[in-house]
């Protein structure tokens, strides 16, 4: 048993005599138990070792272990001390924690009227003006107090009657009742507050009208700074967070957004960081000081100076954010200011904020000198008694480094296309250097990598080794978790302690040694490299693989979920991936975290599943030959493909979603159904953002790859519900809007290409079921062509469109039946027709003739329509259409999207390729005369006539006879016409 006897009396005579009485009092008491007692005699003013207070000097936490040992605590002094006599301010100090942890206290004497005084006042230290020795003195004296420059916010008047408390407030320049001491019986002495007292004019002067602040308590301003970091942090994933961050907008925007605070948030950062008080350093102010600079640093990092657009605006306060960070270097700083500190000197240099080569060296040389990296992983010798400082402050120097080392990699390797920036502006902080401060980097850290990758492994050795124990033990599992062979811990009963920091650190440490790829051998042989690959990959699985818990946590999970796809986007290059090194086995566990984790398309955030889906194109797109390998089904002949199905379920549900957005448009077994779905769409929500399209292009292009390396079992299980939502995205990108919506047409003819090649060259050909499923995707397509002519379907957003529906069904004709497929191809090039009618929107006819152009021109198309038919067949069938739709815009001006051009180009290349009739090349050179005159009686702004000339003189000089011929069969005066175009484009040319 620990017992703490605590002796506060005089160092007199009569004071000695007291003392030992007291001692042996207590002594005596426990001898009679009979049981061992450690006792143990201090001095007032010699507990340190046995006191913790936060932002003091008692701030070591050993004290608390040692105070938490005593079993019992006797405190005896002279009667006549005051609470906040300075000569027990330890004592004052210990019984706080006392009573905050209801330790067995025996408090005589002054220590009984101290702790009154610390439940009156909530432990709060005073200090007493008035009366000898801060005795107090009677109320009606309190004008007498003089108040001088250094009156502190803790100063107060001590009413000797009452034993209540008076604080002055400057601001008012009155006096105002505070608390009760704890020195009175109230009831007996109960008197009336009063409310205010006017105190005399210090130094004989008026009292002014205004009062310097007194600054407030350091817990305000602590709680103050928690909720300015909190406030930033939510400005940075609000709506508003184009107006926070960009200067230009909060101008424009006309509010008060942060931006145009930035240099008093800065100045309150740095001065709070540096804070101080009398009696010690306030370090958890300093703390959130430093913490509150690395945010600042981390969100303002995108926001460029109006002046210098190509400069960081936080590059003006270079100077003010190095000073504050600088002394949290020195070795006896507080440990959590180093570790804060590194983290924010290294956003400063990888955000592209600083551009000092000299600065980013020195830095770098301060980080690995500091580390004391040695050839040999072992763990840091201990700091103060505190086991995991030292550590704890080598794994922010490493993380450091490795943000550096991240930040020496290309920018483009670490870009996503599926994430949109203007969502988020804090979240996506990422490397953005200069090409110089690259290579100084590079330069700098290269003699410390080998040793650094060493340390970056067992880091992450070490994290798997805590996570395991902590989830142990969170079971109620007795597991033995082997302790790793190098580590940087400690593995006794306090390792849980520095769980949190590698909580934060291991992503970027992840990210760090995988950005080295090869380029720095450990020879430790090809079995310690898969070890490490499959290291990498697990803590990055591990992560991705939770489940989502809503938009309210992106903050925390979208930057470290970007870090675990950039690491493994870096792991599944084509160098180092194989069937030896990823099975099939664990390629389906690899594919289902990605996909079913956090990048869960019906429950995580978009952007996560964006990036998911580009991840995954990337896997399947870069490696054909292992994708085909693994996608073999486990056992031969059996049509179990579970890669496959979790990719293509991924895709499809990507997919899906974005056919929701465009107004849930679905597939439904009678084609006449889609007329009355375009009826009933309107023109909201068709536009599609560039994220949304990437995602699409993305899932499509996964859609490719693996329906072409899918054994044929397994494309037989999954034809049908591909081609039914292939048909669907046609109809979807019918109602579609955006310039990016071109891209996913693109993918989408390949897709239904790979599709066709594929089932082309299968063994099934010939199989009704196959020319079943393609007949009817088919007559979907066609249907909605009609709807588009017939004018049941609004105008199109995308006019290309036309395109990709007439090229997808022609493709799909060659895997139907004979007599389908030419009844299906006539009733494809009458829907085409029909979009040609006069009374067709301008977008509508537009998107015809580029149909038409391309499909008489294309070679790879022209030369492989189905059942026989050739280019003439396909210009005389739309010719007379084309012909109807010229004249109906040859008298408009307004033609922007230039019809009139693309139809009389369509003519020309048809006279030289396509028909060889005379009657044609006289009927064209009438329409090309025809505009000549056409173009001096309307103003410049239609060229169509100069562009007529083109065109004749194109013919003229093709070589062909017949042009020329078909130049004399006009009239004169069209003849005059054309000779005055032709003159005035030879003269031009």
């Amino acid at each position: 048993m620990r017992i703490l006897v605590v002796d506060a009396y005089n160092k007199t005579a009569k004071g000695r005599q007291e003392s030992t009485s007291f001692k042996n009092l207590v002594a005596s008491s426990f001898e009679q138990l009979k049981i061992h007692v450690h006792v143990e005699f201090k001095r007032s003013n010699d507990l340190g070792e046995f006191l913790y207070e936060e932002d003091t000097k008692y701030s070591d936490p050993m004290g608390v272990k040692k105070f938490d040992r005593l079993d019992m605590i006797f405190i005896g002094g002279n009667p006549t001390l005051m609470p906040w006599d300075k000569a027990i301010r330890q004592v004052n100090i210990l019984l706080r924690m006392c009573y905050l942890t209801n330790k067995c206290l025996f408090a005589s004497s002054f220590a009984c009227h101290l702790l009154a005084h610390i439940c009156c006042t909530g432990g709060e230290h005073v200090c007493v003006l008035n009366g000898e020795n801060g005795r107090g003195s009677k109320l009606s004296t309190i004008a007498d107090i003089k108040i001088t420059k250094n009156f502190s916010r803790k100063d107060c008047f001590f009413d000797c009657e009452t034993g209540d408390l008076y604080k002055f407030n400057p601001d008012s320049a009155t006096w105002f009742p505070y608390c009760h001491s704890g020195l009175r019986q109230r009831a007996k002495y109960a008197t009336h507050l009063p409310r205010k007292y006017i105190p005399k004019e210090p130094y004989g002067k008026p009292v002014p009208d205004f009062w310097p602040l007194v600054g407030v308590r350091w817990q305000t301003k602590n709680v103050a700074l928690e909720c300015m970091r909190k406030l930033v942090r939510l400005a940075s994933i609000s709506i508003f967070s184009k107006e926070h961050f960009d200067v230009a907008a909060a101008k424009a925007a006309g509010g008060d957004f942060l931006v145009l605070h930035l240099r008093e948030i800065i100045q309150i950062a740095c001065m709070t960081s540096t804070a101080s008080a009398e009696g010690g350093e306030l370090y958890r102010m300093q703390t959130l000081g430093i913490t509150f600079i690395g945010d600042i640093i981390e969100i303002f990092a995108q926001t460029k100076d109006p002046a210098a657009p190509e400069c960081a605006l936080l590059l003006q306060y270079e100077a003010q954010l190095n000073s504050a960070l600088r002394p949290c270097f020195k070795k006896e700083s507080y440990p959590p200011l180093t570790i804060h500190a590194c983290r924010s000197v290294a956003s400063l240099i990888s955000l592209g904020i600083s551009t000092d080569l000299a600065m980013a060296r020195r830095a770098v040389k301060t980080l690995v000198d500091d580390a004391e990296l040695g050839r040999e992983v072992r763990p840091c010798s201990p700091e103060k008694h505190q086991e995991h400082v030292s550590m704890c402050k080598l794994l922010a120097r490493i993380a450091a480094l490795g943000t550096l080392q991240v930040s020496t990699v290309d920018p483009v390797k670490m870009e996503w296309t599926g994430v949109d920036r203007s969502a988020y502006v804090g979240i996506f902080s990422t490397p953005n250097v200069r090409p110089d401060m690259r290579k100084a980097l590079s330069k700098a850290l290269a003699p410390s990598l080998p040793k650094l990758r060493l340390y970056w492994f067992t880091a992450l050795r070490d994290y798997v080794s805590l996570y395991a124990r902590a989830a142990a033990t969170s079971g109620g599992k007795k597991v033995a978790i082997p302790v790793p062979v190098e580590t940087l811990l400690e593995y006794n009963e306090d390792a849980s302690q520095v769980a949190m920091v590698f909580e934060e650190l291991w992503p970027i440490i992840a990210q760090a040694v995988a950005s080295l790829g090869k380029s720095v051998a450990t020879g430790s042989g090809d079995e310690f490299e898969q070890t490490n690959y499959d290291l990498l990959i697990g803590v990055c699985l591990r992560f991705l693989a939770r489940t989502p818990t809503g938009d309210d946590s992106i903050s925390y999970t979208l930057p470290i979920a970007k870090k675990c796809f950039t690491v493994l986007r870096w792991l599944f290059s084509p160098s180092c991936v194989s069937i030896e090194r990823i099975s099939g086995t664990y390629a389906i566990d690899i594919i289902n975290a990605i996909a079913n984790g956090v990048a869960n398309v019906e429950t995580g955030h978009p952007h996560i599943s964006n990036i998911a889906s580009e991840l995954i194109c990337m896997i399947v797109t870069a490696n054909p030959k292992w994708l085909k390998e693994v996608l073999k089904p486990a056992v031969n002949g059996s049509s179990d493909c579970a890669l496959a199905h979790v990719i293509i379920e991924f895709s499809s549900k990507i997919l899906h979603k974005q056919l929701h957005c465009l107004g849930n448009l679905t597939i439904n077994i009678l084609p006449t159904a889609f007329s009355h779905q375009l009826q009933s769409k309107d023109a909201s929500g068709r536009t599609l953002s560039y994220c949304n399209c990437m995602q699409t292009r993305a899932s499509l292009q996964i859609l490719s790859k693996v329906y072409t390396a899918c054994p044929s079992e397994c494309r037989d299980q999954y034809r049908p519900s591909i081609l039914r939502l292939i048909v669907s995205i046609h109809i979807a990108l019918v109602c579609a809007e955006g310039d990016d919506v071109l891209l996913i047409m693109e993918t989408m003819e390949d897709l239904v290409s790979a599709f066709v090649k594929v089932d082309t060259g299968s063994k099934d050909t010939k199989s009704y079921k196959l020319h079943q499923i393609y007949e009817s995707a088919v007559a979907h397509i066609i249907d909605v062509l009609f709807c588009i002519g017939n004018g049941e379907a609004f105008d199109l957003g995308c006019p290309e469109i036309i395109k990709v529906l007439l090229t997808s069904s022609i493709a799909m004709l060659g895997l139907c039946r004979t007599d389908v497929c030419a009844s299906n191809m006539f009733k494809a090039l009458s829907s085409l027709k029909s979009c040609m009618g006069i009374s067709r929107g301008v977008k509508v006819n537009f998107g015809a003739v580029c149909c038409i152009r391309y499909i008489l021109f294309q070679d790879d198309v022209a030369e492989n329509l189905p059942c026989g038919i050739t280019r003439s067949t396909v210009f005389n069938f739309v010719g007379h259409s084309l012909a109807l739709l010229l004249q109906k815009y040859r008298n408009r001006t307004d033609d922007h999207i230039g019809l009139k051009s693309v139809i009389i180009k369509v003519f020309v290349q048809s006279a030289l390729q396509v028909s060889q009739d005379d009657t044609f090349a006289i009927f064209l050179l009438q329409i090309l005369a025809s505009f000549q005159g056409l173009n001096t009686n309307t103003t410049e702004k239609d060229q169509t006539g100069q562009f007529c000339a083109q065109c004749a003189l194109q013919l003229l000089t093709s070589g062909q006879e017949r042009f020329k011929l078909a130049v004399q069969q006009l009239s004169s005066e069209l003849q005059g016409l054309l000779q005055d175009g032709l003159q005035k484009v030879m003269t031009v040319s």
